[in-house]
């Protein structure tokens, strides 16, 4: 696949089936979820990384954070989809808590955090040093 692609995914109420939008289609490195054609309460994006494995971006977590919080929390679900080899991949951020992605961004904005060069937490910002540290932590054997 050349391009990333994107679909939004709307419900009005738990019951109501689910809409998924058309795939749009941008770039190699970029697409934003057509939120604009979705006609019920959009709760979830699906983008794919081109040719890459599915693991999310430091980009896709903004993203996220962000859409919760201009959504007013009705979005709360991000998949990515990508290849690692020839597996097919499937990753899935949550985040039910507006007030906590409000905080999140509050204290590490993506201005400062975020690098668009490598779409990775910026070398030596406060979140990659937290980042780092997580990291550390979980390799160490018992």
């Amino acid at each position: 696949m050349q391009n990333e692609w994107a679909v939004a995914i709307g419900q009005n109420n738990p019951n109501d089936p689910y809409e998924v939008t058309n795939p749009k289609e941008v770039s190699p490195t970029y697409v934003e979820p057509p939120l604009d054609q979705l006609t019920t309460t959009p709760i979830a994006t699906a983008h794919s990384h081109s040719n890459d494995p599915a693991n999310p971006s430091a980009g896709d977590l903004y993203s996220l954070l962000q859409r919760m919080v201009d959504s007013n929390g009705s979005i709360k679900f991000s998949f990515i989809f990508g290849l690692s080899g020839t597996a097919h991949e499937t990753y899935a951020l949550v985040i039910d808590d507006k007030a906590a992605a409000e905080a999140f961004l509050a204290t590490y904005p993506k201005s400062q955090n975020y690098d668009p060069l490598t779409h990775g937490f910026l070398k030596n910002s406060d979140l990659w040093r937290e980042v780092d540290k997580m990291k550390m932590i979980y390799s160490l054997e018992d």
